[in-house]
């Protein structure tokens, strides 16, 4: 292995394990995100509050917590499903380091608790700088007096907070054990809930992809909403690279037979 490489444990489709390597820069790279992430954020919401100060509509708070509650889970599900879906391991940069690990989970759910926090939630939380950059520069030349603006801002930094959350909870429903809080809330479905989530798990592997609270699965699964964006991106040539697994799976095992 080269200097500068930390090896993380992946599951082969056999079950057994080799090394995957992750540059060091790359790491840097989540860390530096877990850190920045949130203070652009708290500096945002900070920002976004005042402006409702403005506007004395306190009573708003709610439904917008409600609004970025589900966009999140939205969120997190299209990241997902995309993932999951479109890609291959070999793309350079976030080959190895984004759509490998997803691919992987599908082959051994449980590694996933392996993970310390960096490496459960860096990719999260560099997908969320990314994103949180430009928003916050809108909330600093944003007009306080647009009050539609301002609020859709909030609900966009709230569903930014949820799905930036998104694995660390999904890391939860997979574990044996799990704070009595924690518990509590996957029990109530407040947050992805274990039984939800292992229908993912299951073959075809193509529903339930929110992860957050899991609540937009409902809605997302009966719209087929997902195989109406694969059919649609197909057009454009995308390559379903889930179902083109699946089918060299099943000619293997023919061939095996």
């Amino acid at each position: 292995m080269n200097p500068g490489q930390e090896n993380n444990r992946v599951a082969t489709s056999e079950g057994e394990h080799q090394e995957r390597s992750v540059g060091s820069f790359y790491r840097f790279l989540e860390w530096f995100a877990i850190i920045t992430f949130p203070m652009a954020l708290v500096g945002s919401l900070y920002i976004a509050f005042n402006h409702l100060i403005f506007h004395h509509a306190w009573w708003v708070i709610l439904p917008a917590l409600l609004a970025g509650y589900l966009l999140g889970d939205f969120i997190s599900g299209f990241v997902h499903w995309f993932f999951d879906t479109f890609g291959k391991d070999t793309l350079p940069f976030i080959g190895k380091a984004i759509i490998e690990p997803f691919r992987v989970h599908h082959v051994r759910p449980e590694e996933i608790t392996w993970h310390d926090f960096g490496e459960t939630n860096g990719n999260s939380f560099l997908l969320g700088l990314v994103f949180i950059i430009p928003v916050y520069w809108i909330c600093l030349t944003a007009n306080p007096g647009d009050f539609w603006a301002v609020y859709s801002t909030l609900i966009i930094l709230l569903s930014a907070v949820f799905s930036i959350c998104a694995n660390q909870i999904h890391k939860w429903s997979h574990m044996e054990a799990v704070p009595g809080f924690i518990a509590w809330m996957q029990k109530y479905h407040l947050i992805l809930n274990p039984a939800h989530h292992d229908k993912h798990h299951t073959a075809p592997f193509d529903r339930n992809y929110c992860i957050s609270c899991g609540w937009m699965n409902h809605v997302l699964d009966a719209m087929y909403f997902w195989r109406f964006m694969e059919f649609m991106l197909g057009l454009f040539g995308m390559q379903n690279q889930r179902i083109l697994e699946q089918e060299s799976a099943i000619r293997m095992k023919h061939g095996a037979g």
